[in-house]
Formats: C-alpha cells, structure tokens, sequence
C-alpha cells in the first residue's frame, strides 16, 4: 500500500519543480533610450533646440545651436553632429550626449581628418579650429557628455553668447556656472588651439576619458578656475603640447 500512495506524490513533484523553473527564467532583449520631449528633424540646420536628436541619425549644423534656458537638447545613441561654418553650441538650459561604448556619438568638423605621426601647432589642422565648441552659460545647470566623440572643435567665438568667455576663445567646452553640474565620461577629445576644457567652479565628474593633440600654443587640457570641486582621475593625454599636458597631469 505504501508504495501504491508514492506514485502520484512523485508525479506531482515532478510536474511542479520544472514548471517553477520555467516561470522564472527571464531575459532583457534592450534597455529603452531616453527621450525628452519631441524628437527633432535631421533637417534642421541650426537655431533654437530643444528636444531629442534621434539615435542612428546625421545631422549637419551650419549655424549655431542655442539651447534655451529650461529646455533640454538630449542627443541618444549613434548621433553624428557635422557643424559647419565654425557652428556652436550654446547651452543656457540643458545638455546631455548619451552615446555608448558600441554606438558612441559624434561631434565633428566633416571637412577636417584626423591625421597620424609627428606634428606640431604650426602644421597639422587638429590645432587650428574647425567648428565651434560647447558653450555652457550660467544658467546651464547640467551638462552630460558620455561616449562621445568631440573632434576638431575650438574655431574663433564670433560672438559673446552670454558673460563670461570673449570674442576670440576656442575652446571646445566652456562650463560657466558655478553652481552646476558638468559631466564628461568615456568621451576622446581630438584636437584644440586652446583649453579643451575650461569651467569656472561648478561640480564636476571627469573620468576615463582620452585627450588627443590637445592645447595648441599655450593651451590647456582641463582648466579648473577656482571653487571647483568634484573628481578628475584615469584620464590618458596623447600628442600633447607641454603646457596642456602639464596642466592635466596636476589635475588627474
């Protein structure tokens, strides 16, 4: 009799322990981007932004980008960013590139190309400028930028945008608010005639990211005015001018 009551307890345990396994196994198929209000047309050529530049998608700038103060520009994934006509962007509200290790995003001058070997301040175009750069006002609360490409940026600022940088500055990014909050993460910056950074005060976080024939005549790689605090570390310098590797080796 014993053994006859055993049967179906057995069945029973046999049906339930792999339909319990089955209900638990589970898998991610993607993480969703990011999207900030209405997407934006890759055919826009410039102006007042705000809103998000969809992933996968080229768009060329042949004048300046403002980002109003209380808007937000949210780049995704896989962005290229051709600026034409030495362009920048002017960020009094908010500004986030949110590229990845496998589609990065691109920022870049699309008649400039990255050369190899020896150069110097004088010959090779890295150090010349091509389009603008990214200028952070003090209303720009907070600035992101991961995984992202910022090539041949620094050309001459045609116009003051608001207080604080002058006619003439080329910098690739200018962080001007002291209360904010600037971020830049897993990014390469290649090529600048000055500061490829430069931020007065704010909170900071820059880390792991490559700077390539940086500074030109004088410049500088990260330029921290004073009242900044935040971190800075695991930053790699290459092909750059002395002064500017100088200045970022006292701030890693």
């Amino acid at each position: 009799m014993k053994k006859l009551c055993l049967l179906p307890l057995l069945a029973v345990a046999l049906f339930v322990i792999p339909s319990c396994k089955k209900s638990s196994s589970s898998s991610n198929v993607s993480a969703p981007q990011i999207q900030i209000g209405q997407p934006i047309s890759d055919t826009t050529t410039g102006g007042s932004i705000k809103g998000t530049m969809q992933t996968g998608h080229t768009y060329t700038i042949t004048r300046d980008i403002t980002v109003n103060s209380g808007d937000t520009l949210l780049i995704q994934k896989g962005v290229t960013l051709n600026l034409k006509n030495g362009s920048n962007l002017i960020i009094n509200g908010t500004f986030i590139s949110l590229g990845t290790k496998d589609a990065p995003n691109t920022v870049t001058d699309p008649s400039r190309k990255k050369t190899t070997g020896t150069s110097t301040a004088s010959s090779d175009s890295a150090y010349a400028g091509g389009w603008g750069g990214i200028y952070c006002g003090p209303t720009c609360a907070l600035c992101v930028i991961k995984w992202t490409h910022l090539d041949f940026g620094g050309a001459g600022l045609q116009n003051i945008p608001f207080t604080g940088p002058s006619v003439g500055d080329q910098y690739i990014i200018y962080f001007g608010n002291p209360s904010g909050n600037f971020i830049l993460e897993d990014s390469w910056l290649y090529g600048s005639p000055d500061d490829a950074v430069r931020f007065y005060g704010g909170h900071v976080n820059i880390m792991r990211n490559t700077m390539e024939k940086l500074g030109g005549s004088g410049g500088d790689g990260f330029n921290a005015k004073s009242g900044t605090q935040g971190n800075m570390a695991y930053n790699m310098c290459i092909v750059a001018q002395q002064t500017a590797l100088n200045r970022l080796m006292m701030a890693v």
